[in-house]
């Protein structure tokens, strides 16, 4: 299962969140989405969060990657830690050994603390991957990949994705 965390906060820009949707679509490209192989959810998160669609909400790659074309760019601060405590609570992850996986995307530091949100998904068994772009904070990277550097991507733009 694979769930991405989309920044749709106003510093990410209109163009800027047309590179995140691109990244995102080349993420789910790379994989065998269906029921019984990856599942997809997708949220977009600032200073409010918004479910895109579920972990099984779609089964097959065509109308995985449509949805994310589709997304609206939300704008706003940056509420990180509220947005991993919403996906933690509403992701539809499938129990037993499936891998859960999280990648979450933001260009700037949280107005909110990231790390009791972050160590609840890791305690979920949630492996999240996190990646900065631009005005990043690498302390909170950190935290929201559980202190595990393996799983911090950092880059100097969007264009990078």
């Amino acid at each position: 299962d694979l769930f991405l965390l989309l920044d749709g906060s106003g510093s990410v820009g209109t163009a800027n969140f047309d590179k995140v949707k691109q990244f995102a679509a080349d993420v789910v490209n790379s994989f065998d989405v269906s029921p019984t192989a990856t599942r997809v959810g997708v949220a977009q998160y600032s200073d409010r969060n918004s479910l895109v669609f579920n972990l099984g909400d779609h089964a097959d790659k065509p109308s995985t990657v449509s949805a994310i074309n589709g997304i609206s760019y939300q704008r706003g601060g940056t509420k990180t830690g509220a947005a991993l405590e919403f996906v933690r609570q509403n992701a539809a992850w499938r129990g037993g050994a499936v891998p859960k996986v999280m990648i979450v995307l933001t260009d700037g530091k949280s107005g909110d603390a990231v790390a009791a949100p972050s160590q609840s998904l890791a305690a979920d068994g949630v492996a999240v991957y996190a990646i900065g772009v631009g005005n990043f904070d690498h302390a909170e990277l950190q935290q929201i990949a559980n202190s595990d550097q393996d799983k911090v991507i950092e880059l100097t733009d969007f264009n990078a994705l």
